[in-house]
């Protein structure tokens, strides 16, 4: 593969059946893709053949074993769809996505807590979705819609944080921390001060032990 204009996504994880940690690499460029797994058990790199997907569009998530990304679809019937990159096995695989309805401009692929979630955005609201499972079943719920005010109209960068007992949510805006008041329909600006790129928001639950 020639390396210029190469586009390149980097996966980390451990698979707990094998007991080892594995770097997922995905290289993209035009219409050639490869799919490589270093396993540190093994100290070497493998091919995954026949990679059915073209160039990742956003770094990936591990959640429960299993890597989550973006990805444009080879066959361009879909903008963007979400796959599964099972650590275990190293298979790769097309996830089912949220049923938003109709009028989604864009969405985008993260975590909440310890759950994957989509962020789809309308012209008037945006949405909180998480996959649960019920034993082997797998399926989206939606946490909560908070309204697309005259300060979340103009940004590009939303994420929900947290959701409160009360209902409330904490959300993450571009440079701004907010909180929704879901009972009086208004934003709180957290921060007095606009701190630009800088601000990001994370979860995490202290613990003595190293994971």
């Amino acid at each position: 593969m020639n390396l210029k204009n190469l586009c390149t996504t980097y996966g980390f994880c451990y698979d707990e059946l094998n007991d080892h940690f594995k770097v997922f690499v995905i290289c993209s460029l035009a219409y050639e893709h490869e799919f490589s797994v270093y396993s540190s058990k093994s100290d070497d790199w493998s091919m995954i053949e026949d990679f059915p997907f073209a160039e990742m569009l956003s770094e990936c998530n591990f959640v429960n074993g299993a890597m989550y990304g973006v990805l444009n679809d080879q066959n361009y019937q879909k903008s963007k769809i979400i796959v599964c990159i099972d650590s275990k096995v190293n298979t790769c695989q097309e996830t089912l996505q949220p049923s938003y309805g109709e009028g989604v401009r864009d969405w985008s692929l993260g975590t909440f807590g310890k759950n994957l979630s989509v962020v789809c955005k309308f012209d008037t609201r945006a949405e909180l979705w998480v996959m649960e499972e019920c034993g082997a079943e797998k399926f989206w719920a939606k946490l909560c819609s908070i309204p697309c005010m005259d300060v979340l109209t103009r940004g590009k960068d939303l994420k929900p944080v947290w959701i409160f007992v009360n209902g409330d949510v904490l959300v993450k805006f571009d440079s701004k921390l907010l909180v929704y008041d879901s009972r009086d329909q208004k934003y709180k600006d957290l921060l007095q001060n606009d701190y630009g790129e800088a601000v990001d928001v994370y979860i995490y639950v202290e613990s003595l032990v190293s994971p």
